[in-house]
Protein backbone atom coordinates (compact mmCIF):
# COMPACT_ATOMS: atom_id res chain seq x y z
CA UNK A 1 0.00 0.00 0.00
CA UNK A 2 1.57 3.46 -0.64
CA UNK A 3 1.84 5.93 1.80
CA UNK A 4 0.15 9.26 1.96
CA UNK A 5 3.35 11.32 1.03
CA UNK A 6 3.94 9.27 -2.38
CA UNK A 7 0.40 9.45 -3.26
CA UNK A 8 0.51 13.48 -3.01
CA UNK A 9 3.76 13.60 -4.70
CA UNK A 10 2.05 11.41 -7.68
CA UNK A 11 -0.58 13.73 -7.99
CA UNK A 12 1.50 16.68 -7.97
CA UNK A 13 3.48 15.44 -10.51
CA UNK A 14 0.60 14.72 -12.91
CA UNK A 15 -0.98 18.51 -12.20
CA UNK A 16 2.52 19.79 -13.17
CA UNK A 17 2.79 17.57 -16.14
CA UNK A 18 -0.70 18.60 -16.93
CA UNK A 19 0.00 22.08 -16.69
CA UNK A 20 3.44 21.85 -19.08
CA UNK A 21 1.49 19.84 -21.47
CA UNK A 22 -1.68 22.75 -21.92
CA UNK A 23 0.68 25.75 -22.11
CA UNK A 24 3.05 23.97 -24.55
CA UNK A 25 -0.58 23.23 -26.16
CA UNK A 26 -1.46 26.93 -25.73
CA UNK A 27 1.95 28.12 -27.06
CA UNK A 28 1.81 25.76 -30.29
CA UNK A 29 -1.73 27.49 -31.13
CA UNK A 30 -0.46 31.06 -30.39
CA UNK A 31 2.64 30.22 -32.49
CA UNK A 32 0.51 29.12 -35.43
CA UNK A 33 -2.11 31.63 -35.45
CA UNK A 34 0.78 34.43 -34.99
CA UNK A 35 2.28 32.44 -38.49
CA UNK A 36 -0.83 32.93 -40.08
CA UNK A 37 -2.09 35.89 -39.38
CA UNK A 38 1.53 36.99 -40.56
CA UNK A 39 1.51 35.36 -43.97
CA UNK A 40 -1.91 36.57 -44.54
CA UNK A 41 -1.26 40.22 -44.21
CA UNK A 42 1.99 39.90 -46.42
CA UNK A 43 0.16 37.89 -48.79
CA UNK A 44 -2.84 40.51 -49.48
CA UNK A 45 -0.38 43.57 -49.74
CA UNK A 46 2.52 44.23 -52.38
CA UNK A 47 6.14 45.34 -51.72
CA UNK A 48 6.83 48.20 -54.15
CA UNK A 49 10.37 49.14 -54.68
CA UNK A 50 10.75 53.30 -54.43
CA UNK A 51 13.16 55.75 -54.41
CA UNK A 52 12.55 55.83 -51.05
CA UNK A 53 13.22 51.90 -50.28
CA UNK A 54 10.80 49.06 -50.10
CA UNK A 55 6.92 50.04 -49.16
CA UNK A 56 4.17 47.81 -48.67
CA UNK A 57 0.97 48.75 -49.76
CA UNK A 58 -2.46 47.62 -50.49
CA UNK A 59 -4.51 48.86 -53.32
CA UNK A 60 -8.42 48.27 -53.99
CA UNK A 61 -10.80 49.86 -56.31
CA UNK A 62 -10.64 51.90 -59.19
CA UNK A 63 -11.68 55.81 -59.75
CA UNK A 64 -9.58 58.84 -58.52
CA UNK A 65 -6.66 57.72 -56.33
CA UNK A 66 -6.79 58.34 -52.05
CA UNK A 67 -4.12 58.01 -50.25
CA UNK A 68 -4.33 56.96 -47.05
CA UNK A 69 -2.12 57.33 -44.50
CA UNK A 70 -2.89 55.41 -40.80
CA UNK A 71 -2.19 56.28 -37.05
CA UNK A 72 -0.41 53.71 -35.08
CA UNK A 73 -0.70 51.08 -34.49
CA UNK A 74 -1.40 49.97 -37.27
CA UNK A 75 -0.35 49.19 -41.08
CA UNK A 76 -2.41 48.69 -44.51
CA UNK A 77 -4.90 47.04 -43.23
CA UNK A 78 -6.16 50.17 -40.94
CA UNK A 79 -6.08 52.69 -43.71
CA UNK A 80 -7.80 49.59 -45.17
CA UNK A 81 -10.38 50.49 -42.49
CA UNK A 82 -10.29 53.85 -42.39
CA UNK A 83 -11.22 54.37 -46.52
CA UNK A 84 -13.79 51.50 -45.73
CA UNK A 85 -16.69 52.85 -48.03
CA UNK A 86 -14.58 54.91 -50.60
CA UNK A 87 -13.95 51.73 -53.30
CA UNK A 88 -17.38 51.25 -53.32
CA UNK A 89 -18.41 55.08 -53.91
CA UNK A 90 -15.56 55.02 -57.04
CA UNK A 91 -12.61 55.67 -55.54
CA UNK A 92 -8.98 53.71 -55.75
CA UNK A 93 -7.54 53.31 -52.25
CA UNK A 94 -4.46 53.44 -51.93
CA UNK A 95 -3.35 51.86 -48.38
CA UNK A 96 0.74 51.81 -47.43
CA UNK A 97 1.76 50.76 -44.18
CA UNK A 98 3.94 53.64 -43.06
CA UNK A 99 7.93 53.44 -42.02
CA UNK A 100 8.40 51.20 -39.91
CA UNK A 101 4.87 48.86 -40.12
CA UNK A 102 3.99 45.90 -41.10
CA UNK A 103 6.24 45.25 -44.48
CA UNK A 104 7.67 49.07 -44.66
CA UNK A 105 11.18 49.47 -42.75
CA UNK A 106 11.81 52.53 -40.70
CA UNK A 107 15.15 53.15 -42.40
CA UNK A 108 15.42 57.13 -42.62
CA UNK A 109 12.13 57.78 -42.94
CA UNK A 110 11.68 58.80 -39.65
CA UNK A 111 10.55 62.37 -39.05
CA UNK A 112 6.74 63.26 -40.81
CA UNK A 113 8.80 65.27 -43.81
CA UNK A 114 10.69 61.77 -44.66
CA UNK A 115 7.80 59.89 -44.67
CA UNK A 116 5.89 62.34 -46.57
CA UNK A 117 8.83 61.94 -49.23
CA UNK A 118 8.01 58.65 -48.95
CA UNK A 119 4.90 58.51 -49.87
CA UNK A 120 5.37 61.07 -52.95
CA UNK A 121 7.59 58.38 -53.95
CA UNK A 122 5.21 55.32 -53.33
CA UNK A 123 2.78 57.44 -55.75
CA UNK A 124 5.72 57.91 -58.50
CA UNK A 125 6.31 54.37 -58.60
CA UNK A 126 2.07 53.53 -59.23
CA UNK A 127 2.37 56.15 -61.95
CA UNK A 128 -0.03 58.24 -59.96
CA UNK A 129 0.60 62.23 -60.65
CA UNK A 130 -1.92 63.46 -58.12
CA UNK A 131 -4.23 61.51 -55.29
CA UNK A 132 -6.74 62.63 -52.77
CA UNK A 133 -4.99 62.51 -48.92
CA UNK A 134 -6.18 61.16 -46.28
CA UNK A 135 -3.88 61.05 -42.85
CA UNK A 136 -5.33 59.53 -39.72
CA UNK A 137 -4.18 60.59 -35.92
CA UNK A 138 -0.46 60.12 -36.27
CA UNK A 139 -0.11 59.92 -40.08
CA UNK A 140 -1.88 63.37 -40.30
CA UNK A 141 1.94 65.33 -39.71
CA UNK A 142 2.92 63.87 -43.30
CA UNK A 143 0.20 64.29 -44.62
CA UNK A 144 0.12 67.98 -44.10
CA UNK A 145 3.83 68.01 -44.81
CA UNK A 146 3.05 65.98 -48.62
CA UNK A 147 0.47 68.58 -48.89
CA UNK A 148 2.75 72.03 -48.72
CA UNK A 149 5.69 70.66 -49.73
CA UNK A 150 4.84 68.11 -52.76
CA UNK A 151 1.24 70.23 -54.15
CA UNK A 152 1.27 68.96 -57.71
CA UNK A 153 0.92 65.54 -56.18
CA UNK A 154 -2.54 66.10 -53.62
CA UNK A 155 -5.93 66.93 -54.99
CA UNK A 156 -7.52 67.58 -52.06
CA UNK A 157 -6.87 66.80 -48.13
CA UNK A 158 -8.44 64.91 -45.52
CA UNK A 159 -7.30 65.20 -41.67
CA UNK A 160 -9.21 62.84 -39.49
CA UNK A 161 -8.25 62.82 -35.48
CA UNK A 162 -4.91 64.62 -36.55
CA UNK A 163 -2.27 64.77 -34.16
CA UNK A 164 -1.82 68.54 -35.40
CA UNK A 165 0.77 70.27 -32.71
CA UNK A 166 3.38 68.67 -29.86
CA UNK A 167 1.64 66.07 -27.82
CA UNK A 168 1.17 67.86 -24.56
CA UNK A 169 -1.44 66.55 -21.88
CA UNK A 170 -3.58 68.80 -20.22
CA UNK A 171 -3.48 69.58 -16.79
CA UNK A 172 -4.82 66.20 -14.86
CA UNK A 173 -5.13 64.34 -18.05
CA UNK A 174 -3.09 61.45 -19.45
CA UNK A 175 0.52 61.73 -19.38
CA UNK A 176 0.99 59.32 -21.95
CA UNK A 177 0.14 59.71 -26.22
CA UNK A 178 -2.40 57.13 -27.40
CA UNK A 179 -0.57 54.66 -29.48
CA UNK A 180 1.89 54.27 -26.21
CA UNK A 181 -1.00 53.67 -24.02
CA UNK A 182 -2.62 51.22 -26.54
CA UNK A 183 1.13 49.18 -26.85
CA UNK A 184 0.47 48.69 -22.69
CA UNK A 185 -2.95 47.91 -22.67
CA UNK A 186 -2.47 45.36 -25.43
CA UNK A 187 1.31 44.41 -23.94
CA UNK A 188 2.17 42.35 -26.85
CA UNK A 189 1.29 39.84 -29.46
CA UNK A 190 -0.61 37.79 -27.51
CA UNK A 191 -2.08 40.53 -25.49
CA UNK A 192 -3.50 41.51 -29.45
CA UNK A 193 -4.52 37.89 -29.87
CA UNK A 194 -6.84 37.99 -26.57
CA UNK A 195 -8.32 41.26 -28.18
CA UNK A 196 -9.15 39.96 -31.09
CA UNK A 197 -10.85 36.98 -29.19
CA UNK A 198 -12.53 39.81 -27.13
CA UNK A 199 -13.84 41.25 -30.38
CA UNK A 200 -15.63 37.61 -31.28
CA UNK A 201 -17.08 35.78 -28.07
CA UNK A 202 -17.47 39.67 -26.22
CA UNK A 203 -17.98 42.79 -28.14
CA UNK A 204 -19.53 44.80 -25.26
CA UNK A 205 -17.04 44.40 -23.08
CA UNK A 206 -14.28 45.25 -25.82
CA UNK A 207 -16.19 48.18 -26.65
CA UNK A 208 -16.68 49.56 -22.99
CA UNK A 209 -12.59 49.15 -23.05
CA UNK A 210 -12.15 50.84 -26.22
CA UNK A 211 -14.39 53.67 -25.41
CA UNK A 212 -12.63 54.36 -21.92
CA UNK A 213 -9.30 54.84 -23.87
CA UNK A 214 -10.69 56.14 -27.01
CA UNK A 215 -13.27 59.28 -25.33
CA UNK A 216 -13.07 61.34 -22.81
CA UNK A 217 -14.71 60.52 -19.84
CA UNK A 218 -18.11 62.09 -19.56
CA UNK A 219 -19.12 60.46 -23.24
CA UNK A 220 -17.22 57.48 -22.83
CA UNK A 221 -20.28 55.01 -21.31
CA UNK A 222 -22.62 56.57 -23.63
CA UNK A 223 -20.74 55.81 -26.60
CA UNK A 224 -19.69 52.43 -25.44
CA UNK A 225 -23.58 51.81 -25.37
CA UNK A 226 -23.93 52.93 -29.08
CA UNK A 227 -21.39 51.01 -30.32
CA UNK A 228 -22.01 47.54 -28.91
CA UNK A 229 -26.12 48.52 -29.88
CA UNK A 230 -24.80 48.73 -33.47
CA UNK A 231 -23.68 46.15 -35.04
CA UNK A 232 -21.97 47.75 -38.04
CA UNK A 233 -20.01 49.84 -35.80
CA UNK A 234 -19.27 46.81 -33.44
CA UNK A 235 -17.80 45.12 -36.39
CA UNK A 236 -15.98 48.47 -37.56
CA UNK A 237 -14.62 48.50 -33.59
CA UNK A 238 -13.28 44.86 -34.29
CA UNK A 239 -11.42 46.04 -37.53
CA UNK A 240 -9.71 48.20 -35.67
CA UNK A 241 -8.79 45.95 -33.15
CA UNK A 242 -7.53 43.69 -35.49
CA UNK A 243 -5.15 46.21 -37.45
CA UNK A 244 -2.62 46.19 -34.30
CA UNK A 245 -2.46 42.53 -34.11
CA UNK A 246 0.11 40.83 -34.28
CA UNK A 247 1.48 43.52 -32.25
CA UNK A 248 5.35 43.50 -32.49
CA UNK A 249 5.45 44.04 -36.59
CA UNK A 250 4.01 47.39 -36.11
CA UNK A 251 5.88 48.34 -32.62
CA UNK A 252 8.90 49.56 -34.19
CA UNK A 253 6.89 52.37 -35.81
CA UNK A 254 4.64 53.15 -32.99
CA UNK A 255 7.61 53.81 -30.98
CA UNK A 256 8.75 56.52 -33.36
CA UNK A 257 5.62 58.07 -33.93
CA UNK A 258 5.19 58.71 -29.58
CA UNK A 259 8.99 59.92 -30.41
CA UNK A 260 7.67 62.11 -33.14
CA UNK A 261 4.39 63.82 -31.75
CA UNK A 262 6.26 64.38 -28.94
CA UNK A 263 9.13 66.88 -30.39
CA UNK A 264 6.88 68.30 -33.30
CA UNK A 265 7.67 71.41 -34.79
CA UNK A 266 5.49 73.27 -35.93
CA UNK A 267 3.05 72.18 -39.01
CA UNK A 268 3.65 74.00 -42.66
CA UNK A 269 -0.27 74.41 -42.27
CA UNK A 270 -0.35 78.14 -43.65
CA UNK A 271 1.48 76.61 -47.12
CA UNK A 272 -1.35 74.13 -47.69
CA UNK A 273 -2.88 75.19 -50.94
CA UNK A 274 -5.27 72.45 -51.78
CA UNK A 275 -8.64 72.10 -50.37
CA UNK A 276 -8.38 70.70 -46.66
CA UNK A 277 -11.49 68.84 -44.43
CA UNK A 278 -10.01 68.75 -40.73
CA UNK A 279 -12.48 65.97 -39.02
CA UNK A 280 -12.37 65.61 -35.28
CA UNK A 281 -14.33 63.87 -32.38
CA UNK A 282 -15.98 66.18 -30.02
CA UNK A 283 -15.16 63.57 -27.26
CA UNK A 284 -11.49 63.37 -28.68
CA UNK A 285 -8.33 62.89 -25.42
CA UNK A 286 -5.97 63.43 -27.89
CA UNK A 287 -6.69 65.40 -30.73
CA UNK A 288 -8.35 67.65 -28.84
CA UNK A 289 -11.21 69.31 -30.61
CA UNK A 290 -10.71 72.70 -29.65
CA UNK A 291 -6.78 72.56 -30.79
CA UNK A 292 -7.93 70.79 -34.61
CA UNK A 293 -9.99 73.84 -34.62
CA UNK A 294 -7.24 76.22 -34.09
CA UNK A 295 -4.81 74.42 -36.24
CA UNK A 296 -7.82 73.94 -39.06
CA UNK A 297 -7.99 78.36 -39.15
CA UNK A 298 -4.21 78.54 -40.24
CA UNK A 299 -4.83 76.51 -43.31
CA UNK A 300 -6.45 78.96 -46.12
CA UNK A 301 -9.99 77.82 -46.92
CA UNK A 302 -9.78 75.12 -44.74
CA UNK A 303 -13.11 73.63 -43.72
CA UNK A 304 -13.73 72.18 -39.97
CA UNK A 305 -16.45 69.72 -39.50
CA UNK A 306 -17.14 68.30 -35.72
CA UNK A 307 -17.88 64.92 -34.97
CA UNK A 308 -20.38 64.88 -32.05
CA UNK A 309 -19.85 62.65 -28.95
CA UNK A 310 -17.18 60.53 -31.03
CA UNK A 311 -14.08 60.05 -29.76
CA UNK A 312 -10.26 59.41 -31.54
CA UNK A 313 -12.53 56.87 -33.93
CA UNK A 314 -14.94 59.35 -35.84
CA UNK A 315 -16.24 55.83 -37.31
CA UNK A 316 -17.94 55.11 -34.31
CA UNK A 317 -20.67 57.17 -32.60
CA UNK A 318 -24.00 58.66 -33.07
CA UNK A 319 -22.76 61.16 -35.64
CA UNK A 320 -20.16 58.58 -37.70
CA UNK A 321 -22.56 58.11 -40.48
CA UNK A 322 -23.11 61.74 -41.40
CA UNK A 323 -19.23 62.29 -41.07
CA UNK A 324 -18.40 59.55 -43.08
CA UNK A 325 -21.29 60.89 -45.92
CA UNK A 326 -19.17 64.42 -45.73
CA UNK A 327 -15.89 62.74 -46.42
CA UNK A 328 -17.02 61.09 -49.68
CA UNK A 329 -18.76 63.72 -50.75
CA UNK A 330 -15.85 66.14 -49.85
CA UNK A 331 -13.36 63.97 -51.97
CA UNK A 332 -16.25 63.72 -54.67
CA UNK A 333 -16.43 67.80 -54.92
CA UNK A 334 -12.71 68.04 -55.73
CA UNK A 335 -12.16 65.21 -57.88
CA UNK A 336 -10.42 65.76 -61.42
Amino acid sequence: MKSLPGILLRAAFLLLLAALLAAGFGLARFASWRGDRLAELAGAAEIYQTSSGPQQAAIRGDGEPVLVLHGAPGGYDQSLDIAAGLEEAGFRVIAPSRPGFLGTPLGHAILPEQQAAAAADLLDTLGIPRAHVIGFSTGAPAAIHLAAVRPDKVRSLVLISGILSRWSPEPGGEPRPLPELILSAIGGDLGSLLVLRRAAEDPARLAKEAMALLTTPGEAVAAAAFVETNPEQTERLAGFAGSAAPLSPRERGTRNDCLQIRNLPALPLEKITCPTLVVNGTADPFARATETRAAAAKIPGAVFLPVEKSGHLIWLGPDAQRAESAIGAFLKSHGG
